[in-house]
């Protein structure tokens, strides 16, 4: 079973945070600073992550278009899409690769929740 989270910002700040958040629950994590990076490295090994994080603003490609990417690659990966939009739940709605949505800035405990929620996503149907 994949063990990684490929997590996707443009803000290193941010990026570097949410990193440690999920490195100090256990998680491995794999970085990527624009969609079309984080592209490069998931296509490199798909099956190695369970979950992609992803803003949505970034160049280059977006988180949307990212998930869509992603689900061609692997459809079963749960994509999560972080954005300060106030639109973030209508940008779920139009894009079905995206299984959760989290609001910017997030904090820990709300990271954490949308993971956990990614892992049943697929697991919890028959």
């Amino acid at each position: 079973m994949a063990d990684k989270i490929l997590l996707v910002d443009d803000d290193p700040a941010l990026l570097k945070l949410a990193e440690k958040i999920l490195r100090q629950e256990g998680y491995t994590v794999a970085l990527a600073h624009d969609g079309l990076e984080a592209l490069s490295v998931f296509r490199r090994a798909p099956n190695d992550y369970f979950v992609v994080v992803t803003d949505y603003h970034m160049p280059g490609l977006d988180g949307v278009r990212l998930s869509q990417k992603v689900v061609e690659i692997k459809p079963q990966t749960p994509v999560i899409l972080a954005s300060a939009d106030p639109e973030l739940k209508n940008l779920g709605t139009h894009a079905p690769s995206i299984k959760g949505c989290l609001r910017k800035p997030y904090h820990r405990k709300a990271l954490l929740t949308a993971i956990a929620d990614s892992r049943n996503c697929f697991t919890s149907k028959g």
